[in-house]
C-alpha cells in the first residue's frame, strides 16, 4: 500500500452468495481476483467479474494489468456501507470456436419484494388464526 493509497471496498454477489472485500486502490484487476479465487478456492481465469453497469471488469490481459483506481474503484468513490457491487460468473464451458462460455448474472435478492412480502404476510396471519389456543 502507498503512502497516499486508500481502500477499496466491494461487494460481491453470485446467486446466494455475498463476500465482502477490501482492497489496495493501487491493485491490478488480476490482483482481486487472485484475491477473490483465495477466497471462492477457484482459478481467476474460471470466473469473470461483472460491473453494476453489466460491462465485464477483467475483458483481456490488457484490462488485467489496469490498477483499480485506474478503471474507476477509489477509496474516495467506495465506503464500508456503499461498497462498489461485482457480479461474479463462473466459467460453464467452451464454444465450437473454443472460446470460454461463462454463466448470466444470477443473484438473489437480499429480501422479497412489496408484493411476496404482502402474500407472505397473508399466508403467516391465516395459519396463526388456525392454530388452536
Amino acid at each position: 500500500m502507498t503512502l497516499n493509497s486508500q481502500t477499496v471496498h466491494f461487494t460481491l454477489r453470485r446467486q446466494r452468495t455475498t463476500i465482502f472485500l477490501n482492497i489496495d486502490e493501487e491493485k491490478t484487476i488480476l490482483e482481486l481476483k487472485q484475491l477473490i479465487s483465495k477466497a471462492i478456492k477457484l482459478a481467476p481465469e474460471k470466473f469473470k467479474l461483472y460491473r453494476e453497469n453489466m460491462l465485464w471488469l477483467d475483458k483481456g490481459l490488457g484490462e488485467m494489468k489496469k490498477k483499480l483506481k485506474a478503471v474507476g474503484y477509489s477509496g474516495g468513490s467506495t465506503r464500508p456501507d456503499e461498497p462498489a457491487i461485482l457480479y461474479l460468473c463462473f466459467l460453464t464451458g467452451y464454444n465450437r470456436q473454443g472460446r470460454a462460455v461463462y454463466e448470466s448474472v444470477d443473484v438473489v435478492p437480499y429480501s422479497l419484494p412489496r408484493q411476496s412480502r404482502a402474500a407472505a404476510s397473508s399466508v403467516i396471519s391465516q395459519s396463526n388464526k388456525s392454530v388452536p389456543k
